[in-house]
């Protein structure tokens, strides 16, 4: 197997660590079975929870921030993300939580533990309704829509917009560089829907070197 996220975008992920901040999460959390409270170098403490099939990270006894990467259950070559990491009424982010590199850890963790690159990079952005707490994707992806003038708006275009958001970004950078489909799924909140986005690698970056 040859890793498509090599430790070197790792370590030069880690430079976004910076003055006034903590040292993020350690890197001794990604182990499977990893399941308690850690105190960071702020003193803040953040539950960790790490098995063979997803990592939540998310600050003990606070709601407003989380971290979330999960295998899909049907196809484990798939990782999905759930990210909130700016506080809604504050605008603050957690001096802890670093998602760029916590998914780029999160995706070698999953590969080296299950001898298989991951090929999938599943987005999916609720808009206030559906995701009030995490909507930054969603806010970003309508904006970019919104340069392209009143829709409908093509599929080349919604693939603009995806590829400009925070998730696209991080997609990219880590070999996802692929969008397969773009498709709007309704919320149980009423009025509520998210944006799903599937980023994909291209073929060659996950055959055996």
């Amino acid at each position: 197997m040859r890793p498509c996220v090599p430790t070197s975008t790792i370590n030069a992920l880690a430079s976004i660590v910076g003055p006034g901040n903590g040292d993020g999460v350690p890197n001794y959390v990604f182990a499977p079975g990893f399941d308690r409270v850690i105190t960071t170098t702020t003193g803040n403490q953040l539950w960790c929870a790490v098995s063979d099939e997803d990592v939540r990270i998310t600050p003990e006894g606070n709601n407003k921030y989380e971290f979330y990467a999960a295998i899909d259950p049907e196809n484990n070559d798939r990782l999905s993300l759930s990210i909130g990491n700016k506080d809604p009424e504050s605008g603050a982010r957690h001096p802890d939580i670093y998602p760029r590199l916590l998914v780029a850890r999160s995706i070698l963790y999953f590969e080296q533990l299950r001898g298989q690159n991951l090929t999938h990079l599943l987005g999916r952005w609720g808009d206030e309704l559906a995701e009030p707490c995490f909507c930054d994707n969603w806010r970003q992806y309508l904006g970019k829509l919104a340069t392209f003038g009143l829709g409908p708006h093509s599929y080349e275009q919604q693939v603009e917009a995806a590829r400009s958001t925070w998730t696209g970004r991080v997609a990219w950078e880590n070999g996802f560089t692929v969008i397969d489909g773009i498709d709007i799924e309704k919320s149980h909140a009423e009025g509520g829907e998210y944006v799903l986005v599937d980023f994909r690698r291209p073929v060659d970056c996950h055959q055996a070197a």
